[in-house]
């Protein structure tokens, strides 16, 4: 059973959020380890400086000792772009992004025009509301919470739903989703 992602704790969580997003959206939650929730939190929080190539070591050495189908990798920025990185999401893979003022959200889609993404900072009335550029949604807490047009994501605006200049995406790759999804259309047919 997959479960709804989830919202920071704190101010300072929102990299150890959005890696426990991206094992809740591509595992189910009986699939998930528990220690992962201690580990994530511990190198991300006592480590303001963390640099994304250790974090990624860990990350992997982390879900092959586990045997968990995910393997996450650092994108070239040559490669951020909607066009490299949607085919991945159609693959059924997703994305953690840096996005502008060090805030890092989870990519699950991206088409044509928009950048759909979980953003794990939990808006209150004080946050600005949507604009012609991005949209708040609530009814699919599996999913995404926001929709970005990419012209503004992928721009390194200084704006929120930017990407960090420079451009910083993992790529969270699994062939799972992949062959449920082969067995499952094996079966209609």
């Amino acid at each position: 059973m997959k479960k709804p992602l989830g919202y920071q704790n704190t101010e300072h969580d929102s990299l150890s959020t959005t890696v426990m997003n991206a094992f809740n959206y591509l595992l189910d939650k009986t699939e998930i380890p528990v220690e992962i929730l201690n580990a994530a939190n511990e190198l991300t929080l006592n480590k303001n400086d963390i640099k994304i190539t250790d974090f990624l070591i860990w990350l992997n050495d982390f879900t092959k000792s586990h045997e968990l189908d995910i393997k996450f990798k650092e994108l070239p920025s040559s490669d951020i772009t909607a066009n490299s990185m949607s085919m991945q999401t159609q693959n059924g893979n997703a994305f953690i992004a840096k996005c502008h003022g060090n805030h890092f959200v989870l990519i699950t889609k991206i088409d044509e025009v928009n950048t759909y993404l979980f953003d794990p900072y939990y808006l209150d009335i004080d946050f600005p509301k949507e604009d012609e550029d991005y949209k708040i949604i609530c009814d699919e807490q599996f999913k995404y919470n926001r929709i970005v047009h990419n012209e503004r994501f992928f721009n390194s605006q200084e704006k929120s739903y930017s990407l960090a200049n420079p451009k910083e995406c993992i790529l969270v790759e699994t062939n799972k989703i992949m062959q449920n999804d082969l067995n499952s259309n094996s079966t209609l047919n």
